[in-house]
């Protein structure tokens, strides 16, 4: 499970899981922050908090629609991110 949560109200939904007693089993940072929360023991799964960015966004929204169109034909496919992604700024 996902959810992109917009920068300004990362620290207060990240310290809502930890004060919930859930584990941070993973965190990085690419171009938005990312923390994956151990949530198997109430929800089956971890839950991935991701930092709002318009890149982020991005990138989902092209996750999205990859899936909602997806005809079940070529279920491997190289991964390839859309042009409206703008690049990193280390990339630049």
């Amino acid at each position: 499970m996902c959810a992109l949560v917009p920068l300004d109200d990362w620290d207060a939904q990240v310290a809502a899981f930890v004060d919930a007693g859930y584990v941070i089993a993973a965190s990085l940072t690419t171009s938005a922050p990312a923390i994956y929360f151990d949530c198997r023991d109430d929800l089956g799964c971890f839950v991935e908090l991701y930092g709002r960015t318009e890149r982020s966004a991005g990138f989902f929204a092209h996750l999205r629609s990859l899936h909602e169109t997806w005809d079940g034909t070529d279920p491997v496919r190289a991964r390839t991110a859309p042009p409206s992604i703008p690049p990193t700024p280390e990339a630049s």
